[in-house]
């Protein structure tokens, strides 16, 4: 029943999925219908549940505007799944089911379609679009839940709280086939192209999941959602769902003739609490089901904590009989073992590189988004934000749209260890006063910060090597020149970045405008305007392990984008990005200097002691080639074939 958009709110920096009513004409019926909907959704509050942020019209058309979830839905994910992984998911489902019904809503159209696995691993369940708002579940066993209005279909008004709405008898032969197979009903007084509210004898929802009782067209009850939920569980444990057929024809008698086949019969390694579970949501007769979703979680809910204590226990005796088998000196060894590893495991940090599909994104940003980023702006740092900043955000022009190559790009930024491991490894290596790090004419690093503690890599005069104080192994290597990360990166088969390669990264084919989604940074979990007088100055004010800002991290696993240190690129900086001719491929910004002139190279991503608004994606500065600061770091790239 509607178009979905996703979009982006400028105002909060977020994608949401706004949904438009999807009709030749707008019938009085249908614009019901929607507000029915958007009223259902809005007053479910739950984290397995889509959001609703807004609701409102447009030109004549309603809408509402709803959490975007970056996900996979159900029907994309490979199939069968095992008991072990279906388990979290079937309970994710129950639970926002449960909260559903218990505010008096039913799904309606509960497919793998509509179960989406956010990046973070939640469970969401989509789209109410064939909810219903009913005002009285006290046959069902789910009394004492009131509602704000019911829609009669026979008035097209709402009625109030208590009314029983009359239905209009359905027309004859008034169902057809929809888009996607799904079921439809026209009214026998509405013109074309239009649907009425839901009447008794409407068949509504997606036939591989439909109930016995839904393609009778009786009355929806909690307990239609609650087979629905078993045709998914079945579906994920075994591959397909219980009843198929070539036709809907044939499909519905077999759903009316033969009951669901016994999932233990074709899974018997699956735990016999969980079969029995599936088995009750798929009986035929409704009042043999679950009563509603609150049911099946309390079950899915125990089998849960069983599973865990089983697990549990077999560990515990799988500890007692290696413990019996060894001796008090294997005891000993082994604790000692066990402790070793587990610090080892602590010092442990993401390692290794990510890659990066291909795929066709915006280079730069547009004028709404500086506007946006201004106002940010101005919004934190008041009057202190003028006519530089404004300057910043014009270095984001000219958009154009970009064709990305597939590239591999490092986790995080290199580390003081992992630099120090290559420097040991050069020749013509030379220090001058003390802190100046040469290699041949060519400065690589400085090795004396202008800030405290250094948090950097020291000479050892005594070995004749380059060294990282303890404690600095995991934190990312800084003071360093755009050549010294370059031949670095040479070393290892790599190279840095170009500016459309961390971007691409950075921002993702959806556009995203900071690394991580479309949230505003926390000062807690993002490395960034920490110096004195900065949004986030009660916070440490230096760099900090790599990897350690939990919010500073692409879907993909790239880390510290935004903040910790800005990074080196490729490109030579220009005051805006060049002309690209379509299709623009691979873009690269290759300078075009004498050998004695000195250029500036561009810089990506935030800093600990920058401005929070450069945890932006498409935030971009600049520094000399030839120096080393305290606050630029480096990652590597490496082109996949």
């Amino acid at each position: 029943m509607g178009q979905v958009v996703l979009c982006m709110d400028t105002s909060l920096h977020r994608r949401v999925a706004v949904k438009f009513l999807k009709g030749v004409e707008l019938d009085p019926s249908l614009q019901e219908r929607f507000w029915v909907e958007a009223r259902a959704i809005a007053r479910l509050s739950h984290p397995n549940i889509v959001t609703i942020y807004r609701v409102g019209q447009h030109r004549g058309t309603p809408y509402f505007v709803s959490e975007y979830v970056d996900g996979q839905s159900l029907d994309r994910v490979p199939l069968p799944l095992p008991w072990q992984k279906v388990l979290p998911i079937a309970l994710g489902i129950t639970r926002g089911l449960d909260a559903a019904h218990r505010s008096g809503v039913l799904h309606r159209d509960i497919k793998p379609a509509n179960i989406i696995i956010s990046s973070r691993g939640d469970v969401k369940l989509l789209d109410f679009g064939l909810a219903k708002v009913i005002d009285n579940l006290a046959a069902s066993g789910m009394s004492g839940v009131g509602f704000a209005a019911l829609v009669d279909s026979s008035t097209r008004k709402l009625a109030p709280v208590g009314t029983v709405s009359e239905t209009l008898p359905p027309a004859k032969d008034s169902s057809q086939r929809g888009a996607a197979g799904e079921i439809r009903s026209l009214s026998a007084d509405g013109p074309p192209n239009t649907v009425l509210l839901t009447e008794a004898g409407m068949m509504m929802g997606t036939p591989l999941y439909m109930s016995p009782e839904a393609w009778r067209g009786e009355a929806a009850t909690p307990r239609g959602d609650v087979y629905s939920l078993g045709v998914v569980l079945y579906e994920l444990l075994c591959g397909h769902p219980p009843h198929q057929a070539p036709t809907c024809d044939a499909l519905q008698e077999l759903v009316l003739s033969s009951p669901a086949p016994s999932i233990a019969s074709l899974l018997p390694a699956l735990p016999t609490e969980f079969a029995t579970i599936v088995d009750r949501c798929l009986q035929a007769a409704a009042k043999d089901r679950f009563v509603n979703g609150t049911e099946v979680l309390g079950a899915l809910e125990a089998l849960g904590a069983h599973a865990i204590q089983s697990a549990a226990e077999s560990k515990r005796r799988s500890v007692l009989l290696v413990g019996a088998a060894v001796t008090v000196v294997g005891v000993a060894a082994s604790t000692v073992y066990f402790v070793h590893e587990r610090q080892t495991r602590q010092d442990r940090w993401p390692t290794g590189t990510v890659q990066i599909s291909s795929g066709t994104f915006t280079l730069g940003s547009t004028s709404d988004e500086q506007e946006s980023a201004l106002g940010w702006c101005k919004q934190v740092a008041g009057n202190d934000c003028g006519q530089e900043e404004q300057s910043q955000f014009a270095r984001e022009q000219s958009l154009h749209r970009v064709i990305m190559s597939p590239f591999r790009i490092d986790r995080t930024e290199v580390t003081n260890s992992t630099f120090v491991d290559w420097l040991n490894k050069q020749s013509d290596l030379s220090l001058t006063e003390n802190r100046y790090l040469y290699q041949g004419t060519v400065l690589l690093a400085d090795l004396y910060p202008t800030y405290q503690p250094s948090n950097g890599f020291v000479y050892n005069r005594r070995t004749g090597r380059y060294e990282v104080p303890k404690g600095s192994e995991r934190y990312p290597v800084t003071r360093v020149t755009w050549e010294a990360a370059q031949r670095y990166c040479q070393s290892h088969g790599m190279r840095l970045p170009t500016e459309a390669e961390w971007e691409f990264a950075a921002r993702g084919i959806e556009g995203r405008p900071f690394p991580w989604g479309f949230e505003s940074p926390q000062c807690e979990h993002v490395n960034v305007a920490r110096f004195q007088g900065q949004s986030c100055s009660a916070m440490k004010g230096n760099t900090v392990p790599v990897a350690s800002a939990t919010q500073d991290v692409t879907p993909d696993g790239v880390y510290d984008l935004a903040g910790n240190v800005a990074e080196w690129v490729m490109d030579a900086f220009l005051d805006t990005y060049p002309d690209c001719p379509e299709p623009c491929r691979d873009p690269q910004v290759v300078p075009d200097i004498l050998p004695s002139q000195r250029r500036q190279r561009a810089v990506r991503g935030g800093s600990w002691n920058w401005s929070v608004w450069s945890t932006r994606s498409a935030s971009r500065s600049r520094w000399w080639a030839d120096e080393a600061v305290q606050n630029i770091g480096f990652r590597c790239v490496a082109s996949v074939k």
